[in-house]
């Protein structure tokens, strides 16, 4: 199954940040059934503001998204590849406004 930019399915992120307070990174996960590129923004927000709610970190802790898996996908739901281009899109049309 392809995921196509536009249908609404479930999706799981795993976004590994540094932790002050551990000696190991740390990791967050969110899931959403949403469009993907609306996930995009979302994760998009995460990687550039950071994370005011638990688990809290600052968009200094250099957060990156680790893994996007496609919950609906039983074939093969890797979308991490697919979700960073649209960050990047994201990202782009950011800093042209």
């Amino acid at each position: 199954m392809k995921t196509s930019l536009s249908d609404i399915h479930t999706y799981v992120v795993g976004i590994q940040y540094e932790n002050p307070f551990a000696e190991n990174s740390s990791f967050f996960e969110i899931q959403r059934k949403v469009i993907l590129t609306e996930l995009a923004e979302e994760v998009a927000e995460y990687l550039i503001n950071g994370n005011p709610s638990y688990p809290a970190f600052p968009p200094e802790s250099n957060p990156v998204v680790w893994y996007a898996m496609n919950l609906d996908d039983q074939e093969d739901g890797d979308v991490l590849d697919i979700l960073k281009k649209e960050i990047e899109n994201c990202s782009s049309l950011n800093t042209a406004a």
